[in-house]
């Protein structure tokens, strides 16, 4: 069984639990919501691997729902699938950096085609931040070991980690910060703040320097270990 959580949202009843079911079988965790409103709480209670959406729902639409999540998330995997031609929402899925789009009837040949493009989106597993004293961070289960200790993150813990991880020398500015995580809102700075304290006193093991007018960089024993 593949270590991945996917999240379903698709109005069709039918249509949701059929593609649980399928998709139960070889993945670790399958939810499913019915409208963009309810995925979108899901989202913010549960680290998914992946969101899979259909576009026109109730409530919030699968655009407007991808839009949301990706403007926190940058790294969670995006599938869209849906009845409608791709022309119709060209330009708003352009601006989504979607990873996969499935055009419906949906058979059990496209799940297999999406299951595989989800994995192979997820076969970086883990980054190794500290050799020497085997410090790992894992992009399945989204927690950082160190030896025999495990921390869990937050939500927000989870996309300044992984954006850490995502730079050579572990460098983040604060505008790519702030815009990951508050979208430039009032008070983001000193939200941000907060959240890197609360990240060091976390993370013992390791340390979250300031660089003056940069940003942040994510250091073990005072030097970078790729």
């Amino acid at each position: 069984m593949h270590k991945i959580a996917i999240l379903i949202v698709e109005d069709d009843k039918e249509v949701a639990h059929n593609l649980q079911l399928y998709l139960s079988h070889t993945c670790k965790v399958v939810d499913v919501a019915f409208d963009g409103k309810e995925a979108f709480n899901r989202y913010l209670e549960y680290s998914y691997d992946c969101i899979i959406s259909d576009i026109e729902m109730p409530l919030t639409d699968g655009i407007t729902l991808f839009q949301k999540i990706r403007s926190l998330d940058p790294f969670i995997i995006l599938m869209l699938f849906s009845g409608h031609t791709q022309e119709k929402y060209l330009l708003e899925i352009l601006t989504l950096k979607l990873d996969g789009y499935v055009m419906k009837p949906i058979t059990s040949k496209k799940i297999d085609e999406m299951l595989e493009c989800i994995l192979n989106h997820n076969k970086k597993e883990a980054k190794v931040i500290c050799s020497k004293q085997d410090i790992v961070y894992s992009y399945l289960s989204k927690r950082i070991t160190c030896k025999e200790l495990s921390v869990s993150l937050s939500h927000f813990e989870i996309i300044v980690m992984e954006l850490f991880l995502n730079d050579k020398y572990f460098i983040i500015s604060h505008e790519t910060l702030i815009e990951a995580l508050y979208g430039n809102a009032e008070g983001s700075r000193s939200r941000l703040k907060n959240l890197i304290k609360r990240l060091r006193q976390k993370i013992l093991f390791l340390d979250i320097k300031s660089l003056v007018g940069v940003g942040y960089q994510l250091v073990c024993q005072g030097k970078v270990h790729g």
